[in-house]
């Protein structure tokens, strides 16, 4: 920083003023853009560190066309993927490639099943990478195949129903030591579950009713009254309230309503 001395004031004292140093380019520059000497935020330095580090990603799929589009894809994120793509396994043990990668992305092909040959395709998959994590990609999303996936080795399943940001945290998810598993497959399962062990249920709470107890079943789930399923099965009124009570006793049912919704698993119309 230099001083500049300016003329006089008139009254015999002088007005000095500091004189900084500013590089040409500034001078030559835009004169709105002055901020840190004219530096522009495109000139700034790329932070590097693990929150950069990009992931290197193998990825196996046989059709040329599909498997190009997921690499340009997956490489548009710039530093944060580096990706390799082969048709096959066999193809990717045949390129000599020593590094091993820090996922393998494997693309199950339409038509294929996540379970066919599971056990021994996570062998390769782990023996060639080294041990290190894959992910399944397939156009299915069923409960079944992602737990067959899941029980073969893999870390993760991807659908290819879901968005492409939820994909790409997928996998940082797993390269991160995590596990991903699709909510929709997750309610498939839980729904699916529940259906089974309610079925289960009623069947054994069906086995134990009588004849009878199901006609009268039966009438309720199409909502007859006590009246109505007497008249129709020929019995008193007072014998259908004890057939109704003993129904829901078996069934562990709360109301006449809960009752007729187990008489829907039963198939009693059947």
């Amino acid at each position: 920083m230099q001083s500049k001395i300016l003329p006089s004031n008139g009254d015999g004292t002088y007005t000095s003023i500091p004189v900084y140093d500013v590089p040409p380019q500034v001078l030559a520059g835009d004169r709105e853009d002055k901020t840190d000497y004219g530096r522009r935020s495109t000139d700034l330095p790329i932070p590097t560190g693990p929150m950069v580090q990009s992931i290197h990603i193998v990825l196996i799929h046989p059709r040329m066309l599909i498997r190009e589009c997921l690499v340009r894809t997956l490489n548009s994120f710039g530093r944060y993927f580096q990706v390799s793509a082969f048709a096959s396994l066999e193809e990717w043990e045949g390129s000599g490639v020593a590094e091993s990668p820090d996922l393998v992305l494997f693309v199950i092909d339409d038509g294929d099943h996540a379970d066919s040959g599971s056990k021994f395709l996570a062998a390769r998959l782990s023996k060639l990478a080294g041990g290190k994590p894959f992910i399944i990609l397939s156009d299915t999303d069923g409960a079944d195949e992602v737990i067959s996936a899941l029980q073969s080795g893999a870390r993760g399943y991807l659908p290819t129903s879901i968005p492409l940001e939820i994909a790409i945290e997928a996998i940082r998810l797993v390269n991160a030591g995590g596990i991903f598993i699709p909510a929709e497959s997750l309610m498939q399962s839980r729904e699916s579950g529940r259906h089974s062990g309610r079925a289960l249920a009623a069947d054994h709470a069906g086995s134990l009713l009588t004849e009878r107890q199901r006609a009268v079943l039966a009438a309720i789930r199409k909502g007859q009254a006590n009246k109505v399923i007497a008249r129709e099965l020929n019995m008193c009124e007072s014998t259908v309230k004890v057939h109704v009570r003993n129904i829901m006793k078996k069934l562990n049912a709360k109301n006449r309503t809960h009752a007729a919704l187990l008489a829907h698993d039963l198939l009693l119309d059947n």
